[in-house]
């Protein structure tokens, strides 16, 4: 059978020529055994909804992304793998993106998550799998797929395939025979469910057999004959509308098969058609067996709308196109019988290229510029040549200049009958009246540096020359009067001149400066400072606002009012920076030649124009381009001249799929990487990445897919937590995450079409890099861990240590209590009873020496008390030292007729405590003061202040009395006294007084300068 389909392929091939004319307006591209394919017989393609296009064959499964291919063949060591190389079926993708096929002896599943296929054969009763051709027909309602086994030994049984969604296992049901070798079998729905079977078989003559399933089986067939006819020929392709109607393609041309009547209307006779596919708008694109499409439009009447080739070459078999697919961006997908595959956007029209075919024996064919005059006639300029154009692009009529000149690089209108042209060494006047060129202006022998010009009003020009700026006006028949342009240098060449609607001459110096002048009556004044770039440029523009200038390092654009300057780069939108041919359109929009490249800018969107667009990848890089009266854009180019007659600005509507194609961890493909969240291995499936420091050079390739011009889109990516700007990478692109710390980062990533449009998703990876171990988590737990660890042990050391000191310090103040304190009571108690004898016995002078011992004895005794009470810990709290002062206060009163005032202000620091150093000297400088107060004061009123606020500690003893004079030499070791243990303090002292107005003290101690840290720590009183 197969024998003798190919055959009948073979004899089909032989039949008449294209006879109507074919209209090239379509770019297709195409795809081969030279750039991609294994071999160039394929069958079916199927683009599915992540954007790649699947290529089934006999020698294996294709993947298309639009700029790689890559093979899935079998490997009978994986059991992963596919299995078998002849895949003649079609595609069904399920609803998770898995994709189901079929092929000998096997019906098969690609897992996409896991890049892995899975196998199902039928078995009969003791396990032996069925053999045969198996077929993917369609899948019903409830998710099941309906197979087909074709084998003339056992008819052509037909399979339910039902998949449990837990397990994702699968099991073959027998649903009925159809009893004869079907290879084209379409199944007939109701609602989603499948009733029925056309099954059409591919012989001499066109016929089929239909069959409806229980409850109302019915089995007929039908043989298709052309009513009114005796042509016949085989079912080549069939299309089926999902509503009982078919369209089937055979030799005779197109038919519409209801599946309720047995009579085939023939809709369109074409001869040589081979396939069908429908678009989104519903029209119909036919296939031929010489690469022609037809595009046929349905209704009341099938009509060929459109006929293109395919290929330009139809030759031989080679161009048979065996199928039509057509996805949902409207791209046409088509496979040669033995010639790979092509593919064209219907949406995407090009750009007409005209070749003007210039006698190549006296001149070069190329166009470098082209200007259009006031009535719309477009002037091209080649070499030594003025060309001029015709509506239709033709070169009617040609203009040498007949003297030995180098060639000429640039033309504009002079005057409105006078284009001027320049070269090398001269400018020189075309008059469009007399057909005559006049020479303007010549470069000097051996003059070093480039000529330039540039139109003032159509009435004069400026001429650039090395010796400074000149200008000719324009006295009539063919005379021009020169003048120096004083104002400007005569030390430089000025290589680029422009002059605006409103007469402003912008003048730039090369590779210097641009100086801007204002012309009027007849003079011309400097407006504008220099403006310091280092550019060359290349071409000018303006529109209402804007002077715009073309250079190699960017778009320079200038305020007409206020000069102020902006360059536009890459950052703007723009796909390079080398630009020249600057062209405003009436919309506003720029076109431009940018490496070479036609690029359409405005509003910082930029759209690239290529092959695909019928635009030459060579561009005239040192000419210039014009827009005629019409508003048709004309671009020199290598090949011939571009013109654009349509809206060729809007961009293409296509949306462009995303595709991560490989993720690499230290320069090599990681094949254990698993998604953190889904656990997927597929580098497209991937959402999350977690890697550890000592792996995080990662480098992530992505793809833009879109068919239109797959070669010119482009992608933008940023990695948010490194850089929030979005970086364009062309198609295909890559992140790279190389330095960065630890953290987690998002890289989004957005795909375009070569026209700027931006896919519909924006695709977000997390990656997430740990720290290294010195700076992890856990080193840092143990490092806290360890350190509070050996603070509790300082802390537990120290309190030891306190605990050891208070316990001796209460040891010393117990022993000098009980021991010396008893002494000294005892010798004055002794030296009170002998004072007590000597004066019964009136001995005065041992009287007088036992006074003197008991005063000596009970002052010894007081100082004594007052080191045991600073060396005891029990008094080391606040309270205690506030307390001993009140009791020596208290005492003080009972002895005096004195006003006290004593109110301490604690706020909270009652129970902290002092240590004895501190406390000593506090109570010292206290004890010193006040006595000096009650002693010499002779006051009535004498105020203590003592108070602790934000840790600092605040004595004032004031006084009413006699004060004294600070001047004057001290009789006492007092005053130095308080100083010094001021300073011991660490204290802010002051002491201020004067005959007959009192006496104040004042003293100031920070707690933080004395207290013990540790111990307040420790009783967590660091804040009261």
């Amino acid at each position: 059978m197969k024998k003798a389909a190919t055959l009948l392929l073979f004899l089909s091939v032989m039949s008449n020529a294209l006879q109507s004319q074919v209209r090239e307006n379509v770019y297709f591209h195409h795809l081969t055994q030279q750039n991609g394919l294994l071999k160039d017989y394929n069958w079916y393609i199927y683009p599915d909804s992540k954007g790649l296009v699947w290529i089934s064959s006999s020698n294996g499964l294709a993947r298309f992304d639009g700029i790689h291919v890559k093979y899935f063949l079998p490997n009978d060591q994986n059991p992963n793998a596919l299995k078998g190389i002849n895949i003649i079926g079609d595609f069904i993708e399920s609803k998770t993106s898995d994709i189901w096929f079929a092929g000998d002896n096997y019906l098969c599943q690609y897992v996409r998550n896991l890049d892995k296929f899975l196998h199902f054969q039928v078995k009969d009763s003791i396990g032996i799998p069925e053999s045969g051709y198996y077929r993917l027909l369609t899948q019903d309602i409830h998710g099941d797929l309906w197979v087909l086994i074709d084998d003339e030994t056992i008819g052509s049984p037909v399979y339910k395939f039902h998949i449990d969604s837990v397990s994702g296992s699968g099991q073959f049901q027998w649903v009925c025979n159809l009893g004869v070798s079907a290879n084209r079998c379409y199944p007939i729905k109701n609602k989603g469910e499948v009733t029925g079977f056309f099954a059409f078989n591919w012989a001499e003559k066109m016929s089929c057999l239909k069959m409806l399933l229980p409850p109302s089986a019915d089995t007929k067939t039908l043989q298709f004959n052309i009513p009114g006819s005796t042509e016949t020929g085989p079912v080549l392709d069939v299309l089926d509308l999902n509503n009982g109607l078919f369209y089937v393609v055979s030799d005779p041309g197109l038919f519409l098969v209801n599946s309720g009547n047995p009579v085939p209307e023939l809709v369109l006779k074409e001869k040589g058609i081979t396939s069908i596919a429908q678009a989104p708008n519903g029209n119909l694109f036919l296939g031929t067996e010489l690469g022609e499409i037809l595009e046929v439009t349905t209704g009341l009447n099938y009509t060929i709308k459109e006929r293109f080739l395919s290929q330009k070459q139809a030759t031989s078999n080679s161009l048979f196109i065996t199928h039509l697919h057509i996805d949902a961006n409207a791209t046409l997908w088509l496979s040669y019988y033995f010639n790979g595959i092509a593919w064209a956007n219907l949406n995407k029209t090009k750009y007409d290229v005209i070749q003007h075919n210039l006698d190549s024996k006296k001149q070069p064919s190329s166009i470098r510029s082209v200007i259009s005059d006031e009535n719309g006639q477009v002037w091209g300029l080649s070499h030594r040549t003025l060309v001029q154009f015709d509506a239709s692009g033709n070169a009617s009529t040609r203009y040498h200049a007949h003297h030995d000149t180098f060639p000429f690089q640039k033309m504009l209108f002079i005057a409105p009958q006078t284009i001027g042209l320049l070269n090398h060494d001269e400018i020189v006047a075309f008059d469009l009246k007399s057909k005559q060129f006049n020479q303007i202006a010549r470069r000097k022998d051996n003059e070093p540096g480039y000529l330039d010009f540039c139109s003032i009003g159509l009435q004069s020009i400026l001429v650039g020359m090395f010796e400074g700026v000149k200008i000719f006006e324009n006295k009539g028949k063919k005379r021009y009067e020169k003048r120096n342009l004083n104002i400007v240098s005569d030390s430089s060449a000025y290589t680029d001149l422009f002059c605006d609607h409103q007469g402003r001459l912008y003048i730039y110096q090369d590779l210097n400066e641009l100086i801007i002048f204002e012309y009027k009556s007849g003079v011309l004044k400097k407006i504008g400072q220099p403006i310091l770039f280092k550019a060359e440029i290349t071409s000018w523009a303006e529109d209402n606002t804007f002077v715009w200038a073309a250079t190699n390092i960017g778009l320079l654009q200038i305020h007409k009012q206020t000069n102020q300057n902006r360059f536009f780069t890459m950052n703007d939108g723009l796909p390079g920076l080398n630009i020249s041919n600057l062209v405003l359109d009436k919309q506003q929009g720029l076109w431009m030649n940018i490496n070479g490249k036609l690029v359409y800018y405005k509003n910082g969107k930029a759209i690239t124009f290529s092959k695909a667009d019928g635009a030459s990848e060579t561009i005239a890089t040192d000419g210039s381009s014009a827009l005629d009266a019409n508003g048709a854009l004309w671009v020199p180019a290598v090949d011939g001249l571009i013109v654009s007659r349509e809206n060729a600005t809007k961009p293409y509507s296509g949306k462009a799929g995303l595709y991560i194609d490989a993720i690499q961890i230290n320069e090599k493909t990681d094949t254990t990487l698993r998604c953190a969240l889904t656990g997927a291995s597929q580098p497209n499936d991937i959402r999350k990445i977690v890697l550890p420091y000592e792996k995080s050079n990662l480098k992530i390739s992505f793809l833009s897919m879109e068919y239109g011009d797959p070669e010119n889109n482009f992608l933008e990516y940023q990695i948010i937590g490194a850089d929030t700007s979005w970086i364009r990478t062309p198609n295909p692109g890559y992140a790279r995450f190389l330095g960065v710390r630890e953290g987690t980062y998002q890289l989004r990533i957005r795909a375009f079409n070569a026209d700027g449009i931006p896919s519909s998703d924006i695709r977000t990876i997390t990656v997430v890099i740990k720290p290294p171990f010195e700076r992890s988590p856990l080193l840092y737990l143990l490092v806290v861990l360890g350190a509070i660890s050996i603070v509790i042990l300082i802390f537990q050391y120290l309190r030891m240590q306190e605990r050891r000191m208070q316990a001796m310090r209460q040891q010393i103040a117990d022993d000098l209590h009980d021991e010396l304190g008893s002494v000294l009571t005892g010798i004055l108690m002794f030296s009170d009873a002998l004072r007590m004898k000597a004066s019964i016995q009136q001995d005065q002078d041992s009287v007088y020496k036992l006074g003197r011992i008991g005063q000596n004895a009970q002052k010894t005794l007081n100082s004594f008390r007052d080191i045991v009470w600073s060396i005891n810990p029990k008094y080391d709290r606040m309270e205690q030292l506030v307390f001993r002062m009140r009791a020596m206060i208290s005492e003080a009163s009972d002895a005096s007729m004195i006003h006290f005032v004593f109110a301490p202000q604690l706020q909270g620091y009652e129970q902290i405590k002092l240590n004895p150093q501190l406390r000593h000297n506090l109570f010292l400088v206290f004890s010193e003061a006040f006595n000096n107060a009650l002693k010499y004061s002779k006051a009535d009123k004498i105020e203590i202040i003592f108070k602790v606020i934000d840790q600092k500690i605040t004595l004032e003893v004031h006084d009413d009395g006699v004060g004294f004079d600070m001047e004057a030499p001290a009789s006492g070791n007092g005053l130095s006294n308080l100083h010094k243990r001021a300073r011991t303090l660490k204290g802010v002292f002051k002491m201020e007084s004067k005959t007959g107005f009192g006496t104040h003290l004042f003293l100031q101690v920070s707690l933080r300068e004395h207290d013990n840290r540790i111990n307040m720590l420790w009783k967590g009183r660091i804040q009261p």
